[in-house]
């Protein structure tokens, strides 16, 4: 998915081009120029003739002064964006600024962003030479860490994005609620004003053990090291001799205990651990519970029928040059044979106007016959006789009140009655994307509940209608791009991203592809793809099915991995980060790739390291999940192996666990194996 960093910049370029056209319509309201949750705000003040610029929002004032030999024409303006948190916009650059220094936590980053953009004549203008900028913001948390603030920009002038530090630590000044400082660039776009915040100290100690027979919980003897990067830790871990019973929770160590049913998972939601729908709380106890094998006091439950095929598990050992050993733990998702409660919703949102009737570029037909093809390409590939798809469609044209579109359905003679329904010489002149993802939003309103929802929007042309301030269609001209329809699908676009997966998919010669690019990214959608072909198309259609069906897959995985008594879990793991496992993930037949959101894995002395893939969703059909750590022996083993060699322990005298991490003989001499 094609998803670039230039979000800020073109979104001021549509809002500029859309400041344009008003002034020549003046009945389209000022409020579609964009989406509010995007933008804070924007403003722009015309730049005196005496070399300074300036601009305001709602928590950034700027001045950029220049001399002669930045090359700003007289009647150039300052225009400031400001990004809201939760963005694309503002998550690219916060990507951006974690990608370029490797020592930065995510969880106590913080930062504000903006984008500044000098124009003249409707046109961007960069500086020909340095020119100065002081800013002041008028907010700042109380928890910042004044000493850590810094300015960077994010330059783009190489064609990648650069984070250059242009004021560093100590250069701002900080006032009573906010900061200000000054800085030198000679080309503009995103600028981020960084800090560290404070974490809040937190412990909480987990006990897995046995209630005795006058009820006090003992402790089996062991430690618990969780990773530090980690979003759970499974408690129901596998012991060979005992049953899990339960979770108790105890808020102090002096409180009574709760019993917390059903709860095996400690969960990080929103930086917070909870258990269950209960917060952890700082000082706490968890207690793990088991039952002996055996003991009469408890019978397991008997485990869940499965309707899917169980993952595959593999497990390889490397040894090191070190005296280490690699662990790697690989599961294998498989999909499901026959799917009988999981299911997906499928709504198409068809442009039936008459440019569908113009021909594919280099042959294959009309439009309308490529997006039928693509269509009986997407129902084939989901196969609906075996899966469970609900599907439905909208059509919309020229009207704002134009969408329709089948009911749900599950058949898959009612999904090609539809295509076939499609008219192959529709008659609109005009495209309103506003009206055809209304009418999305209205069908994933009456979707059926607790399955993923997917929507693909199929246009071939430039939107070109809208509905006005008076609820009344408007439309401007007889085909091209118009802003104001463009601006006009924006929250439209940004409600489907947040209620399903959107795709777009242009059909045609590309010459609007770039504005439904925009519209599909800036929307948080999954993928826009430009079918220039029939086969691309084609393709398109199949590849997004493919998605779907291989999202029906397998789930709520936990993977344990004993680790021998003489042996420790390396707190350095490859790059040398303290408690840090490694995680990958590779697509079916695809390439392996580090797996940055992976479900932390949990490790105690007792049972190993344990991966609980359940807060992963599905297991996708054939995708390989990886986590790598490394182990080296106990200090204990070194010890254990020296007094065999030496004759001053006798190999039949060790115990069965002992034995079983031993090579060798007293001939030929003793090893351990990890």
């Amino acid at each position: 998915m094609n998803k670039d960093r230039r979000i800020g910049r073109k979104l001021l370029c549509l809002v500029v081009s859309l400041m344009m056209i008003m002034t020549l319509i003046p009945n389209v309201p000022m409020n579609l120029a964009y989406a509010e949750d995007e933008v804070s705000e924007m403003s722009g003040v015309q730049g005196s003739t005496g070399g300074t610029l300036s601009a305001e929002g709602s928590n950034f004032t700027v001045i950029v002064s220049y001399g002669e030999d930045a090359g700003i024409p007289d009647g150039a303006e300052l225009i400031l964006t400001e990004f809201a948190e939760g963005t694309p916009a503002f998550n690219d650059a916060k990507d951006a600024v974690l990608e370029s220094d490797g020592s930065l936590d995510a969880a106590t980053l913080g930062m504000a962003a903006f984008d500044l953009t000098i124009y003249y004549d409707g046109e961007p203008v960069e500086p020909a030479g340095e020119v100065q900028v002081n800013f002041e913001m008028k907010s700042l948390p109380a928890n910042v860490i004044e000493e850590t603030i810094t300015v960077e920009h994010l330059n783009e002038s190489t064609g990648d994005i650069v984070v250059e530090t242009v004021a560093a630590a100590g250069d701002v000044a900080v006032q009573e609620d906010g900061v200000s400082g000054e800085f030198a660039v000679d080309s503009f776009s995103t600028f981020v004003i960084k800090w560290t915040e404070e974490g809040e100290e937190f412990s909480a100690t987990i006990h897995w053990g046995s209630y005795n027979d006058v009820g006090e919980f003992e402790d089996f003897e062991q430690t618990t090291t969780i990773d530090s990067n980690a979003a759970s830790v499974e408690l129901n871990v596998l012991m060979d001799e005992y049953y899990f019973v339960g979770v108790d929770y105890k808020e102090t160590e002096d409180a009574e205990p709760v019993h917390l049913e059903d709860t095996t998972v400690l969960k990080k939601v929103d930086g917070v651990w909870m258990l269950g729908e209960n917060t952890v709380a700082d000082g706490s106890h968890i207690y793990v519970n088991y039952a002996p094998k055996g003991s009469g006091g408890y019978t397991p439950p008997e485990p869940p029928g499965q309707d899917v095929l169980a993952p595959e598990t593999e497990k390889t050992v490397t040894k090191n040059d070190d005296g280490t050993y690699t662990i790697q733990l690989d599961v294998i998702g498989h999909q499901e044979e026959e799917i009988t409660q999981v299911g997906a919703n499928v709504i198409v949102i068809m442009d039936i106007t008459q440019s569908m009737t113009n021909n594919m570029p280099g042959g294959g037909g009309t439009r309308m016959a490529a997006a039928k093809r693509a269509l009986t390409a997407l129902i084939n590939t989901l196969e609906p006789d075996t899966n469970v798809i609900n599907f439905t469609a909208v059509n919309f044209g020229n009207n704002a009140d134009y969408y329709e579109g089948t009911a749900w359905t599950t058949e898959e003679s009612d999904m090609m009655a539809y295509v076939n329904g499609l008219p192959d010489n529709p008659g609109d002149l005009g495209t309103c994307w506003q009206a055809g993802l209304q009418g999305g939003i209205d069908r994933v309103g009456t979707a059926p509940a607790g399955n993923e929802t997917y929507v693909i929007f199929v246009t071939d042309g430039n939107p070109s209608g809208w509905v006005n301030a008076q609820g009344r269609y408007q439309q401007q001209g007889s085909g091209g791009f118009i802003q104001a329809a463009y601006n006009a699908a924006v929250p439209n676009a940004n409600t489907l991203a947040g209620m399903s997966h959107l795709y777009g998919v242009f059909v045609g010669d590309a010459s609007g592809y770039d504005h439904l690019e925009d519209l599909i990214t800036n929307a948080g959608g999954d993928d826009v793809i430009n079918g220039s072909t029939t086969d691309a198309v084609e393709q398109a259609f199949a590849d997004i099915a493919q998605t779907i069906v291989d999202n029906l897959s397998a789930g709520n995985t936990v993977v344990d991995d004993g680790i021998p008594t003489l042996s420790n879990v390396s707190a350095n793991v490859s790059a040398g980060d303290a408690g840090a496992f490694e995680y990958y993930i590779t697509p079916k037949e695809g390439t392996q790739t580090k797996w940055d959101e992976a479900p932390g894995a949990s490790y105690d002395k007792t049972n190993g390291v344990t991966w609980d893939l359940s807060e992963a969703g599905v297991l996708q059909d054939g995708y390989t999940y990886t986590l790598k750590f490394t182990v080296w022996p106990s200090q204990a083993a070194y010890d254990l192996i020296a007094d065999l060699n030496n004759g001053k322990v006798d190999y039949d005298d060790l115990t069965d666990e002992q034995k079983y991490s031993i090579d060798g003989s007293k001939e030929t001499g003793y090893t351990l194996k990890t």
